[in-house]
C-alpha cells in the first residue's frame, strides 16, 4: 500500500464513512439497528449502538454534507423536530430496503451508462455478462470521473470499461433506474445483463476496444466468479 493510500485508510472519516456504508447497505439487521423499508436509520438508534460509540451527529453531518459521492442522505422528520434520520442513496444488499428512484424509460434518458470493472473480471463477464454480484441492482455512471458531472458510481481505478446498449436492454424489458447521486442502476434479467446488451467495451489503459460476442441469456456458460482479492478487486461494480 502506498503512503498516500496509507493516510487514507488511517483517516477517521474515511473510517466512519466504511461503517456508515457497510451499515446502512448491508449490515443493519446483523448489527440489530432497525432499518426502515426506505432505507432509513434513527440517527439516535445508529449514535446508541456501540460501534458509534464516540461519534457524534455533528461528525455525521459533516460527512455527510462533504461526501463527495454523495452516498448518503440526512433527512429531519417531521420538519423543524430536530430527529434525524440516514441512510445511503444505493449499493444495497438488504432485500427489504426499497429506495425511491426514477426508472429511465427511454435511452435518451441515459445516453451514455457505463460499468468499470478489472481485466480479470472482464474474463468472466464477456461469457456470462454482469452480474449484481449479491447486492440488489448493478451498478452504473453516466460517464467517466473525469467528467464534472459524474458524483458517484465509477472508479479511477477500474481497468475495463463496459458500455451497455440502453435501447437494446430495454427492449429485452430490462428495467433502469437512477438513484439520488445519479447512478444508474439495474436488476437485468434475473440478475444479469448479458452481452447482447453491451454497446462498446474499452481497455482503459490502451484506449483500445476489446472485441467480445453478443451473447444472450441462452448462450451464457456459468463460469465461476473470480476470486476477489484485497487491493486489486475483480468484483463488478462495487461503488
Amino acid at each position: 500500500m502506498s503512503s498516500r493510500n496509507k493516510r487514507r485508510e488511517d483517516d477517521p472519516t474515511v473510517t466512519l464513512s466504511k461503517s456508515l456504508s457497510y451499515t446502512l447497505r448491508h449490515g443493519a439487521e446483523k448489527e440489530k439497528i432497525n432499518m426502515r423499508p426506505d432505507g432509513y436509520v434513527s440517527m439516535d438508534e445508529l449514535l446508541a449502538h456501540k460501534k458509534y460509540k464516540g461519534v457524534t451527529f455533528q461528525q455525521i453531518q459533516a460527512l455527510v454534507a462533504n461526501n463527495d459521492k454523495q452516498r448518503f442522505k440526512l433527512l429531519e422528520e417531521p420538519a423543524g423536530s430536530g430527529k434525524y434520520f440516514i441512510r445511503a442513496n444505493q449499493g444495497h444488499s438488504l432485500t427489504t430496503v426499497q429506495v425511491e428512484m426514477q426508472e429511465i424509460k427511454s435511452a435518451d434518458e441515459a445516453p451514455v451508462c457505463v460499468h468499470g470493472t478489472y481485466l480479470d473480471a472482464w474474463q468472466f463477464i464477456k461469457t456470462s455478462g454482469l452480474n449484481k454480484m449479491g447486492r440488489k441492482h448493478i451498478h452504473f455512471a453516466t460517464g467517466l470521473p473525469k467528467d464534472d458531472h459524474v458524483i458517484s458510481g465509477m472508479r479511477k481505478s477500474w481497468q475495463v470499461l463496459v458500455y451497455v446498449d440502453v435501447a437494446a436492454a430495454l427492449a429485452l424489458g430490462i428495467k433502469f433506474y437512477k438513484s439520488e447521486n445519479g447512478v444508474i442502476l439495474s436488476e437485468g434479467l434475473n440478475g444479469i445483463i448479458p452481452p447482447c446488451c453491451f454497446k462498446q467495451v474499452v481497455n482503459v489503459q490502451t484506449k483500445e476496444n476489446i472485441a467480445f460476442e453478443k451473447l444472450t441469456m441462452e448462450q451464457l456458460t456459468n463460469v465461476p466468479a473470480p476470486e476477489q482479492k484485497k487491493q486489486k478487486k475483480p468484483q463488478q461494480g462495487k461503488k
